[in-house]
C-alpha cells in the first residue's frame, strides 16, 4: 500500500480548534521556550481580535494517526 499525500489550505484557528498538535519524538529538539509559545499565541489572538484577513504562519505539516 502506498503513502497518500494531500494538501489543504486551513486556517490556524481551525487547526488549533480541531487538532491536537505535537512534535513527534523523532523530530529534532524543539527549541522554543515558554515565552516563545506565549508570544506566538498572543500574536495569533491579536490577529483574530483585529479580524485580520491574512496571517502568515508558514507551512505546517500534519500527520494523521490512529486514535489510541
Amino acid at each position: 500500500m502506498g503513502v497518500k499525500f494531500g494538501f489543504e489550505m486551513e486556517g490556524i484557528g481551525k487547526l488549533l480548534k480541531d487538532c491536537r498538535l505535537s512534535v513527534p519524538l523523532n523530530q529534532r529538539s524543539y527549541k522554543w521556550e515558554q515565552e516563545h509559545v506565549t508570544a506566538l499565541l498572543q500574536d495569533i489572538d491579536q490577529a483574530i481580535t483585529n479580524d485580520d484577513n491574512d496571517y502568515f504562519l508558514g507551512t505546517v505539516v500534519l500527520v494523521q494517526r490512529d486514535r489510541e
